[in-house]
């Protein structure tokens, strides 16, 4: 498992810029690589995948246009197979 904290504002204008962050905290006890994604409602606005060390963490921001409706900001992540080794 990880620990996940999603960061955004409660309320914004239509047509203003919108920022967003997740910080994302490797908790399984070894390290692991991490795909991590965004979305403003049904659009993507970050995707990454890292390693993340045990007891590390990492914080991504995206930033997107708010619309004239409202809209769910959605984080998830999930563990990824590493490839390789780290050393």
């Amino acid at each position: 498992m990880a620990k996940v904290s999603l960061t955004a504002p409660a309320s914004a204008e239509e047509g203003s810029s919108v920022r967003v962050s997740v910080t994302v905290t490797n908790t399984l006890g070894y390290h692991s690589s991490f795909e991590t994604e965004i979305f403003a409602g049904v659009t993507r606005i970050l995707s990454k995948s890292e390693i993340i060390l045990d007891g590390q963490s990492k914080t991504y921001s995206a930033s997107f246009t708010m619309p004239a409706d409202d809209i769910t900001v959605l984080a998830w992540y999930r563990v990824t197979p590493a490839t390789g080794c780290l050393v």
